[in-house]
């Protein structure tokens, strides 16, 4: 069976430790669009296939497990 290929999308996640870094983020996002619009985009290089790989996964406790220690590092005192 072969998986389905959702919308192509950008998934953003932004946390209080990021106000720092807001202004760089914006003019980065800025010129990727204008990058994109101008060239197109190539989704099999890069990071954005491990979206549609985390759909594959047989089972969803590894999945759950992964995203508890992934918060529970990004939110340590």
């Amino acid at each position: 069976m072969e998986a389905q290929r959702g919308p192509d999308s950008v998934h953003c996640s932004i946390l209080p430790n990021h106000i720092k870094s807001c202004d760089e983020w914006i003019s980065d996002l800025k010129q990727s669009v204008e990058q994109v619009k101008k060239n197109g985009s190539n989704p099999k290089n890069g990071t954005s296939a491990i979206y549609g790989m985390l759909s594959m996964v047989p089972s969803d406790g590894i999945v759950d497990n992964f995203l508890v220690d992934l918060f529970d590092e990004i939110y340590k005192t």
